[in-house]
C-alpha cells in the first residue's frame, strides 16, 4: 500500500521537534529568543497541526510544556516510524494498532485529556485506510479513469525574485527544498490515483516559474493554444512550453500579438463547454479567439475584477457535471449572472477558503485533491460524497499558485 500520508505526518512531527529545540535555545540569550520567535512564525503552517495534538498554551510557548508534551508523544511516532520501515508493504494493521491504542487510552484514568486529540488520531487512522481504498480503486479490476493527461514540472529552479501579483512578497521566507517536497507529494498523489495519466516535464534553469507549466498553454486532444503572458517576467516560458509539447505531438499556434492569454490558468472544460476568464490577465478578445479555434464547442467568458484572484482557476472550480465552486466576489456583476445561468449546484466559497486556493483544486471522478488548509471547502466536498486527498502547497501560494496551477491538464474528449 502507499504510505505517503503517514510519512507526511512523521515528517511534520520531526519539524515540530525541530521547533521545540529552537525554542529551548531562547533561554540562552535574547538573540536566540528572537530567532525562536521567527522560526515558530515561519513554521506556523505545520506547527499548528501539533498544537492541536498536545495540550499546551500556544500563546505562551512555555518551554517546559513543549518538552513534556514532545516527550509524551515521541514514543508513539517512534513506533509509527518503526512500523513504516518494518511492516509488510501490504499490511497497515501494525500502524493502525499503534494509533488505535493511543486513541483508546483517551485519558490517563484520572480524567486528564490525552496529549494527542482523538480527532487527529482518527484522521490519521482513516488516512491509512483511505490509502488502502485508493490502492484498491486503482487496481487492475477497479482502475480509475481520467479524461485528461496531467503534466507537472518540478520547481527545481523556483525563485522569489520579483513581484507580479498580490501574493508575492520579496521579504517572505521561501524554501525551494520544501517546495520540491510538496511538489513530489502532489505528483505521488496523482500517481496513486491515475499513474498512467501523469507526465513529468524537465525544468529549465533560467525559467524560474516553469513549474506553473499550464499558464502557457491550453489544449484539447493535442490541439493547443499557446499564450502570451501579461507580465514580461514570465514571457520566455512559453517558447520552452511550445518546444516541449510539439515534441510530444501537440499542434497549435501562439495567440496573436497584442492579445494576452495565460492558458490553463484561465481556461477549463466543463460539460462540453470551454470556460475562460478575462479582465485581469487575459484580454477580452480571447473569448472569440478560442471560439474560432474550438468551433465545435461553446466558449463562455467570465470577467474577473479582483487583483488577488486574477486567474479563473483561483475563483472557479468545476467539480462535476452538476457542481461547481465559486468565489463570487472575484467576478463582475455580469459574470455572477452568467454563473447562475450554468444551471448547476454552486458552492459559494468564503474569502477564507478562497485565499487558501480552494478553487485551485483538481478532481478525478469522486476523488478531489485540495490544499489542506481549505477546511470548510474540504468538509463540503466530503458531505457530497467526495474522497478528499489533502496536500500542502503553501510554498507555491507565496507565488500566487496552488496545486491546479502546478497541474497542466490536457483534456481528452
Amino acid at each position: 500500500m502507499q504510505r505517503a500520508y503517514l510519512y507526511q505526518i512523521v515528517t511534520q512531527f520531526d519539524n515540530y521537534l525541530m521547533i521545540k529545540k529552537i525554542s529551548k535555545s531562547k533561554t540562552k540569550n535574547s538573540k536566540h529568543q528572537q530567532t525562536s520567535k521567527q522560526s515558530i512564525k515561519l513554521n506556523q503552517a505545520k506547527k499548528k497541526i501539533f498544537l492541536k495534538q498536545i495540550q499546551m498554551d500556544s500563546a505562551t510557548q512555555n518551554q517546559h510544556q513543549i518538552e513534556q508534551s514532545a516527550k509524551q508523544i515521541e514514543g508513539t511516532f517512534d513506533k509509527v516510524k518503526s512500523s513504516l520501515n518494518t511492516c509488510n508493504q501490504d499490511d497497515i494493521h501494525p500502524i493502525q494498532n499503534i494509533l488505535s491504542a493511543e486513541l483508546k487510552s483517551g485519558t490517563d484514568g484520572r480524567g486528564k485529556k490525552a496529549n494527542i486529540s482523538s480527532d487527529i488520531l482518527s484522521n490519521i487512522i482513516s488516512g491509512t485506510q483511505a490509502e488502502n481504498q485508493v490502492e484498491s480503486s486503482t487496481s487492475t479490476s477497479r482502475k480509475l479513469t481520467c479524461n485528461r493527461q496531467l503534466f507537472l514540472c518540478s520547481p527545481d529552479f523556483l525563485q522569489l525574485k520579483y513581484v507580479i501579483n498580490p501574493w508575492m512578497d520579496l521579504s517572505a521566507q521561501f524554501s525551494v527544498e520544501k517546495a520540491k517536497q510538496q511538489w513530489e507529494e502532489l505528483v505521488n498523489t496523482y500517481k496513486r490515483l491515475v499513474p498512467e495519466s501523469v507526465h513529468t516535464v524537465p525544468p529549465r534553469e533560467n525559467l524560474t516559474e516553469l513549474c506553473f507549466f499550464g499558464d502557457s498553454v491550453f489544449a484539447i486532444n493535442k490541439k493547443a493554444v499557446f499564450g502570451r503572458f501579461a507580465t514580461n517576467e514570465r514571457f520566455p516560458e512559453t517558447e520552452y512550453v511550445i518546444e516541449y509539447l510539439r515534441s510530444q505531438g501537440f499542434q497549435g499556434e501562439r495567440v496573436p500579438e497584442g492579445m494576452h492569454y495565460e492558458g490553463s490558468g484561465e481556461t477549463m472544460v466543463w460539460n462540453g463547454k470551454i470556460l475562460v476568464g478575462y479582465g485581469k490577465r487575459n484580454t477580452k478578445e480571447i473569448v472569440s479567439y478560442l471560439q474560432t479555434v474550438y468551433s465545435d464547442m461553446e466558449v463562455i467568458g467570465f470577467q474577473l475584477i479582483d487583483p488577488e484572484f486574477y486567474h479563473l482557476d483561483t475563483a472557479m472550480f468545476p467539480i462535476s457535471e452538476n457542481l461547481i465552486a465559486v468565489y463570487e466576489n472575484a467576478f463582475s456583476e455580469e459574470a455572477k449572472q452568467q454563473i447562475k445561468k450554468l444551471g448547476c449546484e454552486i458552492i459559494y466559497l468564503t474569502y477564507k477558503d478562497a485565499k487558501e486556493f480552494a478553487c485551485n483544486s483538481t478532481v478525478i471522478g469522486k476523488h478531489a485533491i485540495v490544499h489542506y488548509e481549505a477546511e470548510n471547502f474540504i468538509n463540503q466536498l466530503k458531505q457530497r460524497g467526495f474522497q478528499v486527498h489533502t496536500v500542502d502547497v503553501s510554498e507555491f501560494i507565496k507565488f500566487g499558485g496552488g496545486l491546479k496551477c502546478l497541474t497542466f491538464q490536457h483534456y481528452l474528449l
